[in-house]
């Protein structure tokens, strides 16, 4: 169910109809996530993919030239393999903190 959807729906109880309106009240657009403490619904930690994805990019990693060489493709391997090894990291950490600020 899409929270707006859920927010709207009169079947649903108060308590998640509430968790709905604080959890679109922190969303930023495209894709927001976030770790809200079951207890109470409060938004404890969030981060935007854009955010989370620039952190990833601000490094001095640089693309490989788009020469057609087999070298070439096993360099833009590393570096996907690298970029993602780096966004999981960082998720991690988002989802640690997170899980730290929740208790």
């Amino acid at each position: 169910m899409d929270i707006e959807d859920l927010i709207k729906n009169t079947s649903a109880t108060e308590e998640h109809r509430k968790f709905g309106r604080l959890a679109m009240e922190a969303y930023k657009f495209p894709v927001q996530s976030m770790v809200i403490r079951p207890t109470d619904g409060a938004v404890v930690h969030k981060v935007n993919a854009n955010d989370l994805l620039h952190v990833n990019h601000t490094g001095n990693a640089t693309l490989p030239s788009s020469k057609p060489h087999m070298e070439d493709d096993v360099d833009m391997k590393s570096l996907f393999n690298a970029m993602l090894q780096s966004l999981c990291h960082e998720y991690l950490a988002f989802l640690e903190e997170g899980k730290r600020r929740a208790l």
